[in-house]
């Protein structure tokens, strides 16, 4: 057997009525791997007027993004004086 992607909705049918499997818009990835964490991040349409998303890898988002700041989301407030 092979690995399953990830899709989006976890599991549920989009507005087509297929699955999408979340893909990385950098190098084209599938996400296999629940425990993986992945980065979404949201931007102006290209000729459209809604935002859009787009999912990194961790490996992608870190290049293009930096650090996620993840430990910043755990540091006491009080220790940034």
């Amino acid at each position: 057997m092979g690995e399953e992607a990830v899709v989006a909705g976890d599991g549920h049918t989009g507005s087509s009525g297929r699955e999408t499997a979340i893909c990385c818009l950098e190098c084209g990835r599938q996400w296999t791997d629940r425990r993986e964490r992945w980065r979404v991040y949201a931007y102006d349409g290209h000729d459209s007027q809604e935002p859009e998303t787009g999912a990194y890898c961790p490996s992608c988002a870190t290049r293009e993004f930096g650090d996620s700041g993840d430990a910043d989301l755990h540091r006491d407030p009080s220790e940034s004086q």
